[in-house]
């Protein structure tokens, strides 16, 4: 786990500044490695997609995601599906839209979420906050 998220990292070294989507998919990424995650995305320039769909990152790793993509405000698409997350992870979504973290952002999926109707009613609100929808 932690040696392979250490190679793509180095990888990465040398075209995190072309890279424009990153796909770590059904990877087994949990919630403690998504430290390891966060270490990647910081070093992305021009990122713009991500999906860790199918990972059970739980709400403790998103929130870590999270931070590790709040400065990224050109982020276009994020499927975060079937990763068990939930009402404060579509909290938090919901907050980086609404501060503008995420203000590219047109793509969201979040399917197989147990979100609840608290988060889910927070993100649609949110997403009045997106001036391109």
């Amino acid at each position: 786990h932690e040696a392979g998220i250490k190679s793509l990292h180095s990888f990465f070294g040398d075209i995190g500044n072309r890279l424009k989507c990153l796909e770590l998919s059904s990877n087994n990424l949990e919630k403690f490695d998504s430290q390891a995650f966060t270490t990647i995305a910081a070093n992305l320039n021009k990122f713009n997609a991500l999906s860790i769909s199918d990972m059970s990152i739980c709400d403790d790793g998103f929130l870590v995601v999270a931070k590790g993509l709040r400065d990224k405000n050109y982020l276009q698409a994020i499927h975060i599906e079937s990763c068990k997350l939930s009402h404060q992870s579509g909290l938090i979504l919901a907050a980086a839209i609404e501060n503008r973290s995420c203000q590219h952002l047109e793509d969201i999926r979040l399917s197989n979420n147990p979100l609840g109707d608290e988060s889910v009613a927070a993100i649609s609100r949110s997403l009045s906050h997106l001036p391109h929808l």
